[in-house]
């Protein structure tokens, strides 16, 4: 993976959890989970990254987690603004 590859080459010690489904993030969030830096697909399973952005942001009042959206549109910028994302990426990705 990506992430775990540019943190080996730089000597960044890091976890990475990968979520498809945003309901079971959401599950982690209630249980307590605490990320530093969550990259957030628009388009998940059963919830989306927007509304999981809006939890975190709203539901948790957590404005450290730095939050970051990727989509394969732009149509979504707007709705983006509530969560206060730190960026947005447009799919596909290239390293």
């Amino acid at each position: 993976m990506f992430l775990e590859e540019y943190g080996e080459s730089r000597g960044i010690s890091m976890d990475v959890e990968v979520f498809s489904d945003g309901e079971i993030l959401l599950q982690q969030l209630k249980m307590g989970k605490q990320y530093d830096l969550l990259f957030l697909d628009i388009i998940m399973k059963h919830v989306d990254g927007i509304r999981v952005g809006e939890f975190i942001r709203n539901g948790m009042e957590d404005f450290h987690t730095r939050i970051i959206y990727m989509s394969t549109s732009k149509a979504y910028l707007m709705e983006l603004f509530d969560s206060q994302p730190i960026g947005f990426l447009e799919k596909p990705l290239t390293r």
